[in-house]
């Protein structure tokens, strides 16, 4: 398969390695001042990652998480926009790239809300973490199904993907647990990290 669709949208490339790189240092980053306000003890064994966005429990460092996870979702939003540069011009192709650009905007902004709408809300917050983990497991298979047999594409990557969305699974409707949370959502940004990674090695070759 020719990859002179990628090469077509080549203007995108450095767009899609910028987000997936933002996307991975701003969440990192603002978890990491939230963290640090955190009053201990705190363990990714019995604590939430909701829990940093808590002002009942994390009065002095909530805003940042729950601002990091605003900013992440913009990110991801410029992230998934930029997908385009894995297009090829065959039309079921790019039909179903299209449909995983659009199912990966429901996970984004489902992480704004659950932002917005801190644990401290109760309900409206298990919502939109129930929309969030169900959203990321089709946006994990989608695009691994739509990227699996692209020439530019990483195979492992899209395997991962699946894996992904496997845990996913496990996590949303059945180990409900802290520490799984934790695994779900650093192996989420390990893939946006592996695609920046293969965006990064066929730069060259796209251009």
């Amino acid at each position: 398969m020719s990859s002179t669709g990628c090469r077509k949208n080549s203007k995108w490339l450095p767009i899609e390695i910028i987000g997936g790189i933002l996307v991975i240092v701003v969440y990192i980053g603002f978890l990491l001042l939230s963290l640090a306000y955190y009053p201990p003890p705190y363990s990714p064994a019995s604590n939430w990652l909701s829990d940093l966005g808590s002002p009942s429990q994390n009065p002095s460092g909530s805003h940042f998480y729950n601002i990091g996870c605003i900013l992440t979702a913009l990110c991801l939003f410029v992230f998934d926009a930029s997908l385009v540069v894995w297009r090829t011009g065959q039309k079921k192709r790019d039909i179903e790239l299209m449909i995983s650009q659009i199912l990966g905007c429901f996970p984004a902004f489902s992480l704004i809300m659950a932002a917005i709408f801190n644990i401290d809300t109760g309900e409206l917050h298990s919502l939109w973490s129930a929309i969030l983990v169900i959203t990321f497991g089709y946006f994990f298979v989608m695009l691994g199904i739509t990227l699996f047999t692209h020439s530019s594409f990483l195979r492992p990557i899209a395997i991962y993907g699946f894996t992904i969305a496997g845990i996913n699974m496990v996590y949303g409707f059945g180990i409900n647990t802290p520490w799984l949370e934790w695994v779900v959502i650093f192996m989420y940004l390990a893939f946006v990290g592996l695609i920046v990674l293969n965006v990064s090695m066929k730069l060259k070759s796209w251009r």
